[in-house]
């Protein structure tokens, strides 16, 4: 009569889903602890001044800074190409970050420390 048929998902196409995140995420995690990464954060750490991007903390004031992927465009390419999609914030920043749903555009655009003194929005950030 019209209906369509249910597609029903297989548990052996799930299962291999599964295993393949879960391999993705070791090699992640492997990578952020290698000595390739450890020069991205050292370059973001220079760059970013040793201070959280979006509310100007050090770690002077107390905070935790890391290194964050604003996209993974450029992951495990390491050097001056992967340091440009990352940046440096604070754990309090990171959270609301990841509870963001448009994230590093709309922070660009709507961030006091990113606008010249005639209001602009400095525009190659938010590139």
């Amino acid at each position: 009569m019209g209906s369509k048929p249910i597609k029903i998902r297989s548990d052996t196409k799930s299962k291999q889903k599964a295993k393949q995140r879960s391999e993705e995420y070791l090699k992640y995690q492997r990578y952020i602890r290698s000595k390739a990464f450890k020069e991205v954060k050292k370059l973001v750490w220079e760059r970013d001044n040793g201070e959280c991007q979006f509310c100007g903390r050090k770690p002077s004031d107390g905070v935790t800074l890391s290194v964050h992927h604003k996209c993974y465009r450029h992951l495990y390419e390491g050097g001056e190409k992967e340091a440009a999609d990352c940046i440096l914030i604070c754990s309090r920043e990171h959270k609301r970050w990841q509870d963001m749903k448009c994230n590093y555009k709309w922070f660009s655009r709507n961030n006091e420390r990113n606008k010249n003194e005639g209001g602009d929005t400095n525009q190659d950030i938010a590139t």
